[in-house]
């Protein structure tokens, strides 16, 4: 049975009659902030049937917005297509498992290697 694992959203903006896209919702606060888009934009998140104004995504863009914060943890849960971030995690995991490993194998050679000098 295939495991369906949602993407995060996309949204596409209309910019001089041009449509440009898809960017994720970091993209969007982005270009809010450097104001390469305004509350008049027309924007489209995949999905939807209508373009409607960046007006109504204002408070996903806004610094702090719970919903953004939550949009993108939710983009770099591993597996949910938000990037590199879950592979660094797992790449850790397994260096710090075969470090302990490594720190446990040496420490019983050691023992063995004292208990054999008697």
């Amino acid at each position: 049975m295939p495991v369906h694992v949602p993407l995060p959203p996309r949204y596409h903006v209309r910019i001089n009659g041009d449509n440009k896209g898809p960017y994720t919702l970091a993209h969007m606060q982005t270009m809010w902030r450097r104001k390469e888009i305004t509350s008049d934009t027309l924007c489209w998140l995949e999905g939807e049937e209508d373009w409607r104004p960046v007006a109504d995504l204002q408070p996903k863009l806004e610094p702090r917005s719970r919903e953004a914060i939550e949009e993108i943890r939710e983009a770099r849960r591993p597996g949910a297509g938000g990037g590199k971030r879950g592979k660094g995690k797992a790449f850790r995991s397994l260096f710090l498992l075969f470090l302990v490993i490594a720190l446990i194998v040496g420490f019983v050679v050691g023992i063995v290697m004292f208990i054999n000098s008697f």
